[in-house]
């Protein structure tokens, strides 16, 4: 009798098709896997990008008291500029003892600027400056003025990798 040890030329390659097969599906449900995550984490980070920027902007256009786009603008007029000016005065009163109260302000000022890709927010300076959002393709601060009511309509876009994410902020400016 002659008892066979080991496999025969067919034998090792068809183990060895099979498993280059199931090695290809893996490798390719791998990389599909790859590519759909970092689908997902370009868009995610165009959404936080605008999203933190808008969080600033509104924060900014509910404590102004007036704001400037470098234009005039008369009734039911619009202009739109890629930068913003808006401007407050923070009120202190302090009671000195035995005396009246002391009513003082404190004015500030914030410019918002789209420099290449960067959202900048300068904060009662002209220098120092926070960025508050990368991969902004576009801004635009709209200055309305419907119904005799001023505002600041505000559009922002990112773009991250073919990824966009669009917003569109309408506010009212207090005190106009």
């Amino acid at each position: 009798m002659n008892r066979q040890q080991g496999l025969t030329l067919v034998e090792l390659l068809l183990a060895l098709a099979i498993s280059a097969a199931v090695t290809m599906v893996t490798v390719a449900s791998y990389v599909a896997i790859v590519r759909g995550s970092m689908t997902n984490t370009v868009s995610m980070q165009a959404s936080l990008d605008v999203g933190r920027a808008v969080l600033s902007i509104e924060r900014d256009l509910l404590q102004a008291q007036t704001h400037n786009l470098g234009v005039e603008t008369s009734k039911d007029v619009t202009a739109v500029r890629g930068y913003v000016e808006l401007y407050w005065t923070n009120f202190v009163v302090s009671f000195p003892e035995g005396e009246e109260p002391v009513v003082g302000g404190v004015d500030h000022v914030v410019q918002y600027t789209l420099v290449g890709t960067e959202l900048r927010r300068f904060y009662d300076s002209d220098v120092d400056y926070s960025i508050i959002g990368r991969h902004i393709s576009s801004v635009s601060f709209t200055d309305t003025l419907t119904g005799g009511v001023p505002g600041v309509d505000v559009a922002l876009t990112s773009t991250v990798a073919g990824a966009t994410e669009e917003y569109v902020l309408t506010s009212s400016v207090a005190g106009e």
